[in-house]
């Protein structure tokens, strides 16, 4: 074959491989000019090239990078969710309990019937009136000790407590310390002992407690020796009282002079009004106070208005040995007027047991 054959043959077939490239790529391109909706731009494909190895190279490397990039993107995305639902169902797990016991606490508060506070009453405190127990049992403190003499503490404005002398007030102890506190004593005495068949002795602390019982816990003595007048309407054990503070406890000595008077003088108040203060902390009772001598051998009396016997206003005779009641009694015949006023205060504050103790006294102007 010639030479102008051979190249003619090779024009016809690179025209037909052109054609069939043309076609190829062609298409491949085909969907550019398709119906179907598209929801961004077309993406440019890839063209073959029988004459250009580098370029089908090109397209290989690109192959498999997209196909390496998918499917490491496959399992990021299927490991995360997983690592997510994981969590998700350890927190419930944790917190289901906690929150389960919540709601069931809900729905039993709502189950019980809602509970009415209970207003609590206020007290009524009743106006205190002169009859009263309360009134009746006031614990007066005995202001005349020595009924042989005149000396009181009416004399004084006011009283209190610290008004009265360590004696005293272990005298107004003595005389409400009652028999069956009192023990039989078979120790020494330190001198001579003239209580005859009262061989006695007494605890401190009945005193501390008889003490407070009427003068509040705020009262203040010491314990030591004490004397108790032959002539006084407290108490039957007159004499000296010894203080052992070893045992801790009051000797009975009795009184070895004893000399009683015939002539004795008292005091004698009678309760006529009462008050109190808010909420019954206070105690006012109001007294007619007078003064009696008394002579015990015929048992006449003669009744003044003031303490120191000048003012007289009643006299007479007496039908009886209980000398302070019956003068009480000739009260109620006397003119009003004539009498002096004295007011006790009495109050359950620092009192033992909320009873009413003795506070002051004083004259009513």
């Amino acid at each position: 074959m010639d030479y102008y054959n051979q190249n003619s043959e090779k024009e016809k077939k690179d025209q037909i491989r052109k054609q069939v490239l043309d076609e190829i790529n062609n298409k491949g391109n085909a969907g550019l000019n398709s119906n179907i909706q598209s929801f961004g731009p077309p993406k440019k494909k890839s063209s073959v090239s029988f004459d250009d190895e580098l370029g089908s190279n090109r397209v290989q490397n690109n192959y498999d990078n997209f196909s390496n990039n998918n499917e490491n993107q496959g399992e990021k995305g299927s490991i995360i969710p997983l690592i997510i639902g994981v969590l998700l169902i350890s927190v419930a797990v944790l917190f289901f309990p906690k929150v389960s016991k919540y709601f069931e606490e809900k729905r039993n508060a709502a189950k019980k019937p809602v509970a009415t506070e209970k207003k609590e009453e206020e007290k009524v405190y009743e106006k205190i009136k002169l009859d009263d127990e309360v009134v009746e049992n006031a614990k007066y403190p005995i202001m005349h000790i020595d009924t042989s003499s005149k000396k009181t503490y009416y004399s004084l404005d006011k009283v209190t407590s610290s008004s009265f002398s360590n004696s005293d007030l272990l005298y107004n102890a003595l005389s409400r310390i009652d028999d069956k506190n009192m023990s039989n004593y078979k120790g020494g005495y330190s001198s001579t002992f003239c209580g005859g068949n009262n061989k006695i002795s007494i605890d401190s602390r009945f005193f501390k407690l008889r003490l407070e019982h009427m003068f509040t816990k705020k009262v203040t003595y010491k314990n030591s020796d004490f004397s108790v007048p032959v002539n006084n309407s407290g108490t039957k054990y007159y004499g000296t009282w010894k203080y052992d503070s070893k045992l801790d406890k009051y000797i009975y000595y009795g009184d070895c002079n004893a000399n009683k008077s015939n002539i004795l003088y008292y005091d004698i108040n009678v309760p006529y009004e009462v008050d109190n203060s808010d909420k019954n902390i206070e105690l006012y009772i109001n007294n007619y106070v007078l003064f009696a001598i008394v002579n015990t051998a015929n048992k006449t009396y003669t009744l003044y208005s003031d303490y120191n016997y000048t003012n007289k206003i009643d006299s007479g005779k007496l039908t009886t040995n209980s000398y302070s009641e019956e003068l009480k009694n000739k009260v109620k015949n006397i003119n009003k007027e004539e009498l002096k006023k004295y007011k006790y205060t009495f109050s359950i504050v620092d009192c033992p047991y909320q009873d009413y103790c003795f506070v002051s006294g004083e004259w009513i102007k």
